[in-house]
């Protein structure tokens, strides 16, 4: 929650490997090796990107909630 109302109104960048806070933003950025592989929002890459859904699956094996 505190996150959440720190980034409310605001351009921010966060490199994140939390799910909780990708989830959040309004655009997500996904990053192989240096290079943009897939950008939308979170729920746009759970419909239409195999590599975000399986960069999902593979933290949702360390207890992550990613839905």
């Amino acid at each position: 929650q505190a996150l959440k109302s720190l980034l409310q109104d605001r351009t921010t960048i966060v490199i994140a490997h939390r799910l909780s806070t990708i989830a959040l933003a309004d655009r997500v950025v996904l990053i192989d090796k240096g290079k943009v592989i897939a950008d939308g929002t979170h729920r746009q890459l759970l419909l239409n990107e195999p590599r975000y859904i399986e960069t999902l699956e593979a933290s949702t094996e360390t207890g992550e909630p990613w839905s």
